[in-house]
């Protein structure tokens, strides 16, 4: 199954491709389709491959040809009936006004096709005004929509569509992933072991000096706490010097702890979370519980001092 069209590159979409390809080969492609998984893996980039697979006018094997009219606009980003509802940011009025929009007819063809990006960024009230487009779709419209927490969406909008979870990449199509977008092979390498296998996350943090450091910080301290060393992590959260800096490497261990834990029931090994395993199950449960507490603490007008002596007493608690 072709995975890439022109300059659309899928990476560690074959299951999903598949799905899709087969119900249009079927002509069984539903009017509304969700994407969902975390940010970075490369759901807008699957949704414009998406709008390709219903608007393409030479299917071939199920998947878009990347060569015709429709598809090579929609590559540009230059087709009249297919239309990022987003901009900068969702309101109400650019809702409503897509909406009415929908009760016209496509300007070139039978379908037309609305992209709801990051929809987990529209209020309740933003969906409530989409919901009764959603509930009694128009023959000529079709909806995509990525999101990456669904708990913010209507129960009510995702009923009416068809769910589609992203793949996790492997850390080969990862690197495959960044390389193609312009990192070099040897830093693709490094970025996978340190920061996991999601590349948009990690064109992100390579594009950011603060985070690199903040994640660097983390990997020491995760260091001192696989060697039980409190002294050693009391002495690297005092290079912490703001609450921001130190919600940021609650998070990242946070983030760590949780992947170790899920690679635990998996039985998947990866070099990041490697130090952490060396703790017991339980302990990493403990941890996960006073790494959520602490992350609570977050917007809080906690001194900095006193924050930098609290988190090593219960982060080790945990250990002793």
């Amino acid at each position: 199954m072709p995975s890439d069209t022109d300059s659309i590159k899928l990476f560690g979409k074959q299951r999903e491709t598949a799905l899709l390809s087969e119900m249009a080969e079927s002509d069984r492609l539903p009017h509304g389709i969700m994407f969902t998984g975390e940010k970075g893996l490369g759901k807008r980039t699957f949704a414009k491959w998406c709008a390709m697979l219903y608007l393409c006018s030479s299917l071939t094997d199920g998947a878009p040809c990347g060569e015709c009219r429709n598809c090579r606009n929609i590559i540009a980003g230059e087709h009249a009936d297919v239309i990022y509802v987003k901009g900068e940011k969702y309101t109400k009025d650019n809702i409503r006004d897509n909406v009415r929009f929908a009760s016209t007819l496509p300007n070139d063809g039978n379908l037309r096709v609305f992209i709801y990006e990051d929809c987990e960024e529209m209020t309740e009230e933003q969906q409530n005004v989409l919901l009764k487009a959603i509930e009694e779709p128009s023959e000529h419209n079709r909806y995509i929509f990525t999101c990456s927490n669904t708990s913010a969406i209507l129960e009510t909008i995702i009923s009416r569509l068809v769910t589609v979870a992203v793949s996790e990449m492997t850390q080969d199509e990862c690197i495959s992933c960044l390389e193609y977008n312009g990192i070099e092979a040897d830093t693709a390498k490094r970025s996978v072991g340190l920061y996991g296998n999601n590349p948009g996350k990690i064109i992100g943090i390579l594009s950011d000096e603060k985070r690199i450091q903040l994640y660097a910080t983390t990997e020491k301290l995760i260091g001192a706490l696989s060697r039980k060393d409190e002294y050693a992590a009391a002495a690297i959260l005092t290079g912490c010097t703001t609450r921001e800096d130190l919600s940021a490497v609650t998070a990242i261990l946070y983030e760590r702890v949780s992947e170790a834990l899920r690679e635990l029931e998996t039985g998947e090994n990866s070099a990041q979370t490697a130090p952490l395993k060396k703790l017991t199950k339980a302990r990493l449960y403990r941890l996960y519980e006073v790494l959520s507490e602490l992350m609570l603490l977050d917007g809080t007008n906690i001194n900095v001092k006193l924050m930098q002596a609290y988190m090593p007493a219960k982060l080790f608690g945990v250990l002793e």
